[in-house]
């Protein structure tokens, strides 16, 4: 019996764990600061609030009130996490660019793929 109840607190346990991992993900990207190589895809989107109709309980309609009001600065947290990975993609790509030109000089230019 006290397996079952380990076994349960562990679950218990992973299932936590994995909720703190995902819900600090979006912000990532805006913490850190990169050199050479990039993070990308590290942006996760807020997860939507129920939609629930606001109840004449002022406890619940608060709660639901402050689900929405988290939503809002999650989902800035996501755009703006987006806009940094964007300007890091665009420094990536002109970083490669310009060394892809100082090696091949003349020859470098994009081909045709002939679709």
């Amino acid at each position: 019996m006290w397996t079952r109840q380990l076994a349960g607190k562990a679950h218990s346990l992973i299932a936590a764990v994995a909720a703190i991992s995902f819900t600090a993900l979006p912000c990532i990207a805006q913490d850190q600061q990169y050199e050479g190589d990039i993070l990308l895809g590290s942006c996760l989107p807020p997860e939507d609030p129920y939609p629930f109709e606001p109840p004449e309980d002022p406890e619940l309609r608060q709660l639901i009130n402050e689900e929405y009001q988290q939503y809002i600065r999650d989902a800035e947290d996501y755009i703006n996490c987006l806009r940094q990975e964007h300007g890091l993609a665009i420094k990536k790509t002109r970083e490669v660019l310009n060394r892809y030109v100082e090696l091949f000089g003349q020859e470098a230019a994009l081909q045709s793929t002939g679709q």
